[in-house]
């Protein structure tokens, strides 16, 4: 598809060859645990795959410029959309995930959980604070 609603998230789109996208998406064939090594995506040498893995670049003034988000063939199809909104997120710069069972069914951060599925509450106040209209 060209374009597509994920989790509030409402202007993902698809761009066509040849256009560098300032989000690069990679579902890779790399499985957890192996080293990620993929054409066209410097990663740091000896990084090992996880369910998925988000990288971002920054500007000489400390402005995200770009980000690659890859993730794991050992993703299961049920948590793809907690999964990819989480990667989304912490491109634009949120790279801390959130330990402890008060967070499994609130936070996109969540480490143990891929229950959520769209931003609200803590998550939703992060964004807008950083991120003003």
């Amino acid at each position: 598809c060209s374009r597509v609603q994920l989790g509030g998230i409402p202007d993902l789109r698809r761009v066509g060859d040849g256009i560098q996208a300032p989000i690069q998406v990679w579902f890779s064939d790399i499985n957890e645990g192996d080293p990620i090594v993929l054409p066209d995506v410097a990663v740091p040498k000896g990084d090992r795959m996880e369910g998925a893995r988000v990288y971002i670049w920054w500007t000489g003034t400390n402005e995200i410029d770009r980000a690659v988000i890859i993730l794991s063939r050992d993703l299961l199809p049920e948590e793809m959309g907690s999964v990819m909104l989480e990667e989304l997120t912490q491109s634009l710069g949120f790279l801390t995930d959130l330990e402890g069972t008060a967070y499994a069914e609130t936070s996109i951060f969540s480490e143990t959980s891929n229950a959520v599925t769209r931003l609200t509450g803590q998550d939703r106040m992060a964004l807008r604070r950083h991120y003003p209209r």
